[in-house]
């Protein structure tokens, strides 16, 4: 790209003697880009098929991120956070195959988490999961972050960036965590139902006593 191609007046174009590097270097990275991706494309859908943008060409250091992942469990916490994609890619998903490690106070990474449950519990008695147990999430931002080389598992390979998950233990510990929590969590629900029902006189119901039953059968699974 030079001056020349582009679209706006040259009073509002940047003047080179302003900047300390060599602003036509700079200039020429910049590259436009139009693809057609096939309808099944997992972004198809709330992307549509028809792609134009733009983007800078970096050094050969690493890769630069523009863009937002959801969710960050635990991001908050977090000395460095993993990026990636688990949705099931095809071919023209590309630019989201990819697998990068980025350190959480990286230039251009932000974190925003919504507010934690326990902010608003007035007591662990009346509140006895949300004022000790919330896993806070988080909305993490990233706004031309750098990664470097090093940092970078995964590039624009749809096979890598799947497996990954499926053939590695990766998405069976991920599960696994997540399982063990709700089991937990569901647990106590059964105990909390059951001594509710007590209270109220409901637990000889039959109708009651089989919801109870299938509350039990699924904790115990």
């Amino acid at each position: 790209m030079s001056p020349s191609d582009w679209k706006v007046p040259p009073s509002a174009q940047p003047k080179p003697e302003d900047y300390a590097y060599d602003l036509e270097h700079a200039l020429s990275s910049v590259v436009g880009i139009r693809s057609i991706v096939p309808a099944d494309a997992f972004s198809a859908e709330t992307l549509g098929t028809e792609r134009a943008g733009n983007g800078v060409l970096i050094r050969d250091g690493g890769i630069v991120l523009k863009g937002a992942q959801q969710l960050g469990t635990g991001a908050v916490f977090s000395d460095a956070i993993y990026i990636s994609c688990i949705h099931p890619l095809v071919p023209g998903d590309e630019a989201y195959a990819f697998a990068v490690a980025v350190p959480a106070n990286a230039p251009g990474l932000k974190i925003y988490p919504r507010r934690s449950y326990a902010s608003g519990a007035t007591s662990a008695f009346d509140y006895p999961l949300s004022s000790r147990f919330d896993e806070v999430d988080a909305l993490i931002v990233l706004d031309d972050v750098f990664v470097p080389w090093e940092n970078v598992f995964c590039y624009r390979n749809l096979q890598l960036c799947r497996d990954q998950w499926w053939r590695t233990p990766s998405h069976s510990y991920g599960n696994h965590q997540a399982q063990v929590r709700y089991a937990a969590k569901l647990r106590f629900l059964m105990g909390l139902t059951k001594r509710m029902c007590e209270i109220t006189g409901n637990d000889a119901n039959p109708a009651v006593q089989i919801m109870l039953g299938e509350m039990a059968a699924f904790a115990k699974f």
